[in-house]
């Protein structure tokens, strides 16, 4: 009788330390799973903050890029912060045509490559998809009020912030009377189409970044074209618009003003 007493009591004894194991395994799983979770949530809300302020870095560096554009040597400078993401310049994204269509005639104008500059958003940040945060992603802008580059994001193997300046800038300035070499005196439709060209300079560096525009060159061109009214069509990245222009019923030709700016974009 008193073997078996002692053959339960040693039982009970042995599922004491296995119980404790059990529980402090379950305890330090819950722990670990814990810590786990609050350390993705506070990356999450960083790498956001860090997308955040780069969008409105590249929002600030669009305003100081046109600007510069606008005036040949001049040049600027913006910050932005880098530590999950990075930034890229990318090369011959695409290309974009301008041609001026004149009765039955086309005369392609210009033709580049064109380029990017992007930010690359931390693994752990996402977007709803194609975004615009300045501007809009039509070929042609109308007139002056509305800014030549766009800035957008985009869902597309992460969350990108782009720079764009793939569009061109169509403007009627008016009838004007043109003096030519043989001193005669022809009123003229007056037109200026305008493109900034995102050069690639060089890029390195982490952490905090300075941006830098600068302004290498603006070259004009002027083309004649007889009667007064053209259709300016501008093919960029896929996408082709056109808008006609139509000077005064006494304008004996059209005059089309191509102004090119060469804007390099590189990190210090």
């Amino acid at each position: 009788m008193s073997k078996r007493v002692r053959s339960r009591r040693w039982k009970k004894a042995v599922s004491v330390p296995i119980s404790s194991i059990i529980i402090g395994s379950t305890i330090l799983t819950a722990i670990f799973g814990a810590v786990l979770l609050s350390t993705q949530l506070i990356e999450s809300q960083a790498e956001r903050v860090e997308f955040e302020q780069a969008k409105s870095a590249f929002i600030l560096f669009a305003t100081s890029f046109e600007d510069v554009s606008l005036k040949p040597q001049s040049a600027s400078h913006t910050v932005i912060h880098t530590r999950a993401g990075g930034l890229n310049l990318v090369r011959d994204i695409g290309d974009i045509e301008i041609k001026i269509i004149n009765g039955s005639t086309e005369t392609v104008i210009f033709s580049q490559s064109v380029n990017h500059l992007r930010f690359l958003g931390g693994r752990l940040v996402t977007v709803p998809g194609l975004t615009y945060l300045k501007g809009m992603g039509s070929a042609i802008v109308q007139g002056f009020s509305e800014p030549l580059g766009h800035v957008y994001v985009n869902q597309s193997g992460g969350a990108w912030t782009v720079l764009d300046y793939s569009r061109a800038r169509v403007v009627r300035h008016g009838s004007f009377y043109l003096y030519t070499q043989q001193g005669l005196n022809e009123k003229v439709n007056l037109l200026e189409v305008t493109f900034v060209k995102l050069l690639v300079g060089d890029t390195f560096g982490s952490g905090t970044i300075r941006m830098r525009a600068e302004n290498i060159n603006v070259t004009t061109t002027a083309f004649r074209f007889n009667g007064n009214e053209v259709t300016i069509e501008v093919t960029s990245l896929g996408i082709t618009e056109s808008i006609v222009l139509t000077g005064e019923g006494d304008d004996v030709a059209t005059v089309v003003n191509l102004v090119v700016s060469f804007v390099r974009v590189s990190t210090l």
